[in-house]
């Protein structure tokens, strides 16, 4: 759409619209384009249809809107490329780690990524839908064993983790009773596989109209 000047007609006896609404008659809108143009009100209603059009069939952004591609494929490369630093310990005395079973987990999370590559994912879910999950599994692909119910409790050492961006592909699943998260359903195809709370990590920008939801 090209773009548009407005131009605002004075009524006849010379006074100059004031900010209040004006009578129809006392004043009139124009609008032209960049070439100075009167543009007609039925052609404005068509172009603003036609963008509002583009706008709806825009379905996959970071595809299709090379912005977009670019803004997040930047924070994702910050965060592929940033330091880690391992540390056991209290805050104020914590000591770095340089070896052990959940660093050997992280530099290869499951077959298919890397450290870096799972960082990369987490930022680049986290920027188009809000939030990323981290599924945590065991060898056979099942939700790792965890020692206590509810959704803090104890869990074994998972043998992967798969990243996996939010919106439809998953669901929470609360208890109607008291409202807490009991765990979140994947929906892949047409098959659905419940993992319980504590076998799920979910990094997201909350949000305030959804208690465990992302933007």
């Amino acid at each position: 759409m090209k773009r548009v000047h407005v131009a605002v007609t004075k009524s006849r006896n010379g006074s100059a619209p004031t900010r209040e609404r004006p009578h129809a008659s006392a004043v009139s809108t124009k609008f032209f384009d960049a070439d100075n143009r009167w543009v007609s009100s039925a052609t404005l209603d068509g172009q603003l249809a036609s963008l509002k059009s583009e706008s709806s069939a825009l379905k996959f952004p970071y595809k299709q809107e090379p912005w977009v591609y670019a803004c997040v494929r930047r924070i994702a490369d910050a965060a592929e490329t940033g330091p880690v630093v391992w540390r056991a310990g209290e805050e104020q005395d914590a000591e770095v780690v340089t070896g052990g079973p959940l660093q050997k987990l992280f530099k290869r999370p499951n077959p298919f990524d890397t450290l870096e590559d799972l960082l990369g994912k987490a930022a680049t879910y986290i920027q188009l839908t809000g939030e990323c999950f981290l599924f945590l599994t065991d060898k056979e692909g099942n939700p790792v064993a965890h020692r206590d119910p509810g959704p803090s409790g104890l869990i074994d050492l998972p043998a992967a983790i798969w990243p996996v961006i939010g919106g439809r592909t998953v669901d929470e699943v609360v208890d109607q009773s008291n409202g807490r998260l009991v765990g979140w359903r994947v929906n892949v195809g047409r098959t659905q596989v419940l993992f319980p709370a504590a076998t799920v990590v979910l990094l997201r920008i909350p949000d305030p109209d959804r208690t465990y939801r992302g933007l």
